[in-house]
């Protein structure tokens, strides 16, 4: 291998060129450097940045929204239902099967109109005249055949009493047999006063179960005239039917909520969670941007203003959060209970100061 060899002169002379190129250079970036450097601190200190709280929050009615609820549970038998349908206040969205409900109703009415006239004969001896009152009677009848049959022997043995006193009075008797028929005839008085009064608590007893009946059965016609009456479902406002739950005729459902009638002119409010570290921060008339996709995918990007703070913590997956509830846009329909993703915008520092006070941190 040859190599090259250089005179002392060459050498100096290199070097001298490359100090000069250096040179060169440095006196390019140098000035650019401090430049950029200048730019810079202008920027940082000037420039504002926007601090955010980031979240999920859920859409809801900000109108009076309608429940659709079945009250009794029952079988569906017709159905005028559909998810976006519109409908008018007192229009029908469903019915229940009710014609057993019904011939129970009528029965109980016929009960209850049987005791009525039943009551009515035990106090005032009415003329009316029903399978009630015929049991009564004959059990009434009854315990009056014995009080006649008491009454007979009472008198069979006065006339005894009376005989035996003048069977007495010439020696025909003792005295003992004589007392004998005196106490078997208070017996018979004692028999006959319980037999009245058996009479009177019968009547009484009979008089107090059958206005027992009448108020029970008053109670059990009005829980089945409410079940009637709930067996066909209204809307109780104009609006948009929002479906919770699919029926069909043949369905058994219970009592449960079935969708939600949406006003036409609704208003929706966003209601957000906030961590409690973040809800200070945070205050009523900040800007709130959201982003969401609807049902179809499409995204959206809104805008709103916090309108409510609460006060009460909720504690959720063991961590404290408060709600609040913010304005957004009605550019479109949304669906409720929609999640949307939300930024608020709480304050405004300069990329200097935000620094500083990591720095601090």
């Amino acid at each position: 291998m040859k190599i090259k060899k250089y005179k002392l002169s060459e050498l100096i002379n290199g070097r001298d060129e490359l100090n000069n190129k250096n040179k060169k250079i440095y006196n390019f970036f140098l000035p650019l450097f401090l430049i950029i450097i200048f730019f810079l601190f202008i920027y940082i200190y000037f420039f504002e940045i926007e601090l955010n709280i980031k979240g999920i929050g859920v859409i809801e009615s900000n109108s009076n929204i309608s429940i659709v609820k079945n009250i009794i549970p029952g079988k569906v038998s017709s159905n005028y239902m559909k998810d976006g349908l519109y409908v008018k206040k007192g229009q029908v969205l469903f019915e229940l099967d009710n014609h057993l409900h019904v011939l129970k109703y009528e029965n109980m009415i016929k009960e209850l109109d049987e005791n009525k006239k039943f009551l009515n004969y035990i106090l005032l001896s009415s003329i009316d005249i029903n399978s009630l009152i015929l049991n009564y009677k004959l059990e009434l009848e009854q315990l009056k055949f014995k009080i006649e049959i008491n009454k007979i022997e009472r008198e069979k043995i006065e006339k005894e009493i009376e005989n035996s006193e003048e069977i007495y009075s010439i020696g025909g008797i003792s005295k003992k047999e004589v007392l004998n028929l005196k106490k078997e005839y208070l017996k018979i008085i004692l028999n006959e006063k319980k037999l009245f009064t058996e009479i009177a608590e019968f009547k009484f007893l009979k008089q107090k179960e059958v206005s027992n009946k009448i108020k029970k059965l008053e109670l059990e016609l009005e829980k089945m005239k409410n079940i009637i009456d709930n067996n066909k479902i209204f809307a109780s406002i104009d609006g948009e039917l929002e479906l919770e739950k699919y029926i069909n005729v043949g369905d058994y459902i219970g009592s449960e909520n079935l969708g939600k009638i949406i006003p036409k002119d609704n208003r929706y409010k966003v209601k957000l969670y906030i961590n409690s570290e973040d809800i200070n921060k945070i205050k009523i008339g900040n800007h709130v941007k959201y982003f969401l996709k609807d049902e179809k995918g499409v995204e959206y990007d809104l805008i709103g203003k916090i309108e409510y703070i609460s006060n009460t913590p909720v504690n959720m997956n063991n961590n404290i959060y408060y709600y609040l509830y913010s304005t957004i846009e009605n550019e479109k329909s949304f669906k409720l209970g929609l999640n949307v993703e939300f930024s608020i915008l709480y304050d405004k520092k300069s990329i200097f100061n935000y620094i500083l006070e990591l720095i601090k941190k």
